[in-house]
């Protein structure tokens, strides 16, 4: 199973790029003021997604004795905050959608810094069974997380800043495209890697659904104010940006059998434990 291709890694790049260019062209420069002035959820929603969830899914790594492509699965997905989907969950829980939206945006953006450090000194640091060598040019990394996400998601709010007519019509095409890319990417990554995805061990499971669950309490936990903006805050802690962490396997671990089995298994287990918890808000508040 070889995920190191032009191919694969064409996929990723245009599902990274799309990903940022549409929440780019959903951000506006007030959604951003009115979250960053907000200093206690933007407090807590850093020590939540760049403090206890990446200590926590090294914890866990650790604790659970993970193989070396599932324990850096962990970790990857433990690093990297702000995935796109947490913005939708916000909506359908009937949530507080404006911050939701903005601090997913945050939390991408700083992730284009805080993934490649944060997975280059656990992994540095942590007892990685059978993966030997484990050295991660940080800089790099930096660079190209920050070219492949930054760079759309400036493009898409100065395009929104410009006219919002035409980035609302651009929105769809740009969220479209990111859609199609990531199922075939997990598509692909299920069908080529079907035999590691089976072989996936109970303690890896059981780490993914701690992880998940613990990562949406710090987040509503942490979140300060009304009910809302707590589950909202939770919502976007328990989706895990699925960017970075394809960008970090692409970059450094694409000959290393396991790893994208493992992380679409997480990426499973998010949809599967945050779906019903989020429609079960939306059904509740729609009878208040």
């Amino acid at each position: 199973m070889d995920f190191s291709g032009a191919p694969f890694n064409t996929l990723v790049l245009v599902f990274v790029a799309t990903t940022l260019l549409a929440v780019g062209l959903g951000t506006t420069g007030k959604m951003l003021r009115r979250t960053i002035s907000n200093g206690p959820l933007l407090l807590g929603a850093l020590a939540a997604n760049v403090i206890l969830i990446p200590a926590l899914g090294w914890g866990l790594a650790e604790i659970l004795a993970l193989n070396g492509p599932t324990f850096i699965a962990l970790v990857l997905a433990a690093a990297s905050p702000g995935g796109p989907f947490g913005a939708k969950l916000a909506q359908i829980q009937r949530g507080d959608a404006v911050a939701g939206a903005a601090l997913m945006a945050i939390l991408a953006v700083i992730a284009s810094v805080t993934v490649p450090i944060l997975v280059a000194f656990i992994l540095s640091t942590a007892r990685v069974g059978g993966v030997d060598d484990i050295s991660i040019a940080v800089g790099p990394l930096i660079v190209r997380i920050a070219i492949s996400q930054v760079v759309p998601f400036a493009l898409g709010m100065a395009a929104r800043a410009a006219s919002a007519r035409t980035a609302n019509r651009a929105q769809p095409a740009a969220l479209l495209m990111s859609t199609v890319t990531f199922v075939i990417l997990l598509a692909w990554i299920l069908i080529e890697g079907f035999g590691d995805v089976v072989r996936l061990a109970g303690p890896f499971l059981l780490g993914a659904v701690t992880l998940i669950g613990l990562a949406v309490l710090f987040g509503a936990v942490l979140a300060p104010g009304p009910a809302e903006i707590r589950t909202t805050a939770g919502a976007i802690a328990g989706v895990r940006n699925a960017a970075p962490m394809l960008a970090v396997i692409a970059a450094e671990f694409a000959d290393e059998p396991g790893i994208l089995p493992a992380v679409a298994a997480i990426v499973l287990v998010e949809l599967f434990l945050q779906l019903p918890w989020n429609l079960w808000l939306a059904r509740r508040r729609a009878r208040v």
